[in-house]
């Protein structure tokens, strides 16, 4: 399995839920730093993505939410 230099997986959400919930995206190990930042988008995802189901015994450290939010005034 390809990891990157902090010895961390990656799993991405699965757009609009089709197969489940999360997916666990592994790249190849050859060029590994250029194939981590295809696995970061949409393509990656797809095309390294395994989907992980929710009775999966895993441990994440880390979450990155992108979010945007408006008030009434759109502030």
């Amino acid at each position: 399995m390809a990891e990157n230099e902090a010895n961390k997986s990656l799993y991405v959400p699965i757009p609009r839920l089709r197969e489940g919930f999360i997916s666990h995206v592994v790249p190849p190990a050859e060029n590994i730093n250029a194939n981590l930042r295809v696995a970061s988008t949409r393509r990656g995802a797809e095309q390294w993505g395994t989907p992980v189901g929710l009775d999966s015994n895993i441990n994440i450290d880390l979450v990155v939410l992108g979010s945007v939010a408006a008030s009434k005034e759109g502030l």
